[in-house]
């Protein structure tokens, strides 16, 4: 099989971490622009991504927003001693902003690249623990096959979930996968070697700017 004409996924992943690390460091009006762009991106783009990413996670953004506006000290937002805090609403909004940019990044990345090449992404990066003892091939499939697990149980409508769960998790039902995995290493190009080294650029002054 020949090797994408397209940014391998590798660096892709690579550019993925330099981005949790701005989410992390950045300032919250930037990351509320960056959460808006990847998903003004995915609605353009996947707007079923973008769907079923707010379904799956909409309950658990408005948990973690609740939780960070009632937990923060602050200013109240009206005249009231259960009253939440302006300064928790937006340090939840913040949080959920990093949340969500995060994970429409890798399901984009995910939903984008092909599978051989993703699992031979995965294994050139758990290679170098390979000298501490660690298969890395056993790794890079493992997590090849949960992703796969996790994308399927993605599409169950969500009032039969619970059952597909638990006939998963029976004993007596034989759990079936792919009886052959493909895996697909690709020499990495300029351009990928560009990109992560815009990348380590980026985090690098993000660090020093507001680290």
């Amino acid at each position: 099989m020949a090797a994408p004409e397209c940014m391998l996924p590798g660096a892709w992943l690579f550019a993925w971490l330099n981005l949790c690390v701005l989410l992390a460091f950045a300032p919250a009006p930037l990351v509320w622009g960056l959460a808006g762009f990847a998903a003004a991106a995915a609605a353009c783009f996947r707007p079923a991504l973008l769907g079923s990413t707010l379904r799956r996670m909409g309950w658990l953004l408005l948990s973690l927003m609740a939780v960070m506006a009632w937990t923060t000290p602050g200013d109240a937002l009206f005249d009231a001693r259960w009253a939440p805090t302006r300064q928790g609403l937006a340090a939840g909004a913040t949080q959920a902003a990093r949340l969500l940019c995060a994970v429409l990044a890798v399901r984009a990345i995910i939903a984008a690249s092909p599978r051989p090449a993703l699992l031979g992404a995965f294994y050139q990066a758990f290679r170098p623990l390979s000298r501490l003892g660690f298969p890395a091939d056993t790794l890079a499939v493992r997590l090849w096959l949960t992703l796969d697990a996790v994308d399927a149980l993605g599409r169950v409508p969500f009032r039969a979930l619970w059952a597909r769960l638990g006939r998963a998790l029976d004993q007596d039902v034989a759990v079936s996968g792919p009886d052959r995995v493909e895996l697909l290493l690709c020499k990495w190009r300029t351009r990928e070697w560009c990109l992560v080294a815009v990348c380590v650029l980026v985090s690098g002054w993000t660090i020093a700017r507001w680290g």
